[in-house]
């Protein structure tokens, strides 16, 4: 009887591999998956890029509507015809999710008023949420090569927190390198497998009809996802390895190494705040020197008009900042770079209010 069961194992076994070749030799047949197959697994540099040439549709935190997130070629969020990559004269504005914006309307964001506003300049939205400083230095790497002239990085409380797991940035007295794991061979050839895309496919697929709330990715992002997920598995080993360290001393590192490169690049750095008491409290608490930054604290310059404005700045179901809190950081941010003064009943008469204020009616 146990001789039997061993036998029947076996020949579930051989029968699934069978299967399991047919479907591959059929999927190779019919051609969707062929050029993914015959590419190599090849990571981004930072531990998550938004897919190129996607939309990601996210829900209003409060309105609970669907709010559509349009990316490039690059992967970078972008509601232009012309591509990233060649616009010139670029105002680059580097962060996390509060850059990003996926829960803002395009006509909303901060950094498309910006760009409305300024016809000299390219204000690009480099913003990529979930992660910390690290991986917001290394997305400058990664686009440094396009026409940046100013780096805007918009400072989180957050930018120093999760750096301790997910650092692939290593320092060598004062030089860098970047870390990437090496694939096993079972990766590898996960990685040239038809039925790997095809199951991926599906995935997406099956997911953008069950909800609302989903990224349509292009079928060529689907390498970079797998490595993705691998580039996970990778981080975790790392992470249960690695000695301790101190995720302050990390952060400045790389704020200044930051400015560094971004000057040794001939573009200006420079920090801004939010206009958030929260913010600005980390802000005084985790970046050290701040003597050698040109800084735009949003929180100081907003102190007299958010006295007076009548509008939550942020969402009530969400901890980023809402339309309105975009509309201010717009403001600001327009009227230091302009040298202008602020006040609160200009802000009051504005279209864009009038805009926002029909959005929530």
């Amino acid at each position: 009887m146990k001789g039997q069961w061993k036998s029947n194992l076996l020949i579930i076994l051989i029968s699934t591999l069978i299967g399991l070749v047919i479907f591959e030799f059929v999927l190779k047949m019919y051609g969707r998956y062929n050029h993914l197959s015959e590419q190599k697994l090849v990571l981004s540099d930072a531990i998550y890029e938004k897919p190129k040439s996607s939309v990601l549709k996210n829900e209003h935190p409060d309105l609970k509507i669907i709010i559509l997130n349009q990316y490039d070629s690059d992967g970078i969020r972008n509601h232009d015809e012309i591509q990233t990559k060649d616009k010139k004269n670029i105002y680059g504005i580097f962060g996390d999710s509060h850059v990003e914006n996926i829960n803002i309307k395009n006509e909303f964001q901060f950094t498309t008023l910006l760009d409305n506003h300024f016809k000299d300049q390219k204000f690009v939205n480099y913003g990529v949420g979930g992660y910390s400083i690290d991986q917001i230095f290394i997305r400058y790497l990664t686009f440094s090569k396009h026409d940046i002239k100013k780096v805007y990085y918009v400072f989180s409380g957050n930018d120093a927190g999760p750096i301790g797991s997910n650092n692939l940035i290593e320092f060598t007295n004062n030089d860098y390198e970047l870390i990437k794991p090496k694939f096993r061979l079972l990766e590898k050839i996960i990685g040239k497998l038809n039925i790997t895309y095809f199951l991926i496919d599906t995935y997406y697929i099956i997911r953008s009809k069950i909800y609302l709330k989903h990224t349509l990715v292009d079928i060529d992002n689907y390498p970079k996802k797998l490595a993705e997920k691998l580039y996970y598995k990778f981080l975790s080993e790392k992470a249960s390895n690695k000695d301790q360290i101190d995720n302050v001393v990390i952060f400045n590192k790389i704020l200044q190494t930051f400015k560094e490169v971004a000057n040794k690049n001939n573009a200006s750095f420079s920090i801004i705040v939010l206009p958030s008491k929260e913010e600005n409290a980390a802000f005084e608490r985790l970046v050290k020197n701040k003597e050698n930054f040109e800084i735009i604290n949003l929180y100081s310059l907003s102190k007299e008009i958010l006295n007076d404005f009548n509008k939550n700045l942020k969402f009530e179901n969400d901890s980023h900042f809402n339309e309105y809190g975009n509309l201010i950081i717009f403001e600001i941010i327009k009227n230091f770079l302009s040298n202008q003064n602020i006040n609160k009943d200009y802000i009051q008469q504005l279209e864009i209010k009038k805009k926002i204020d029909e959005f929530y009616n």
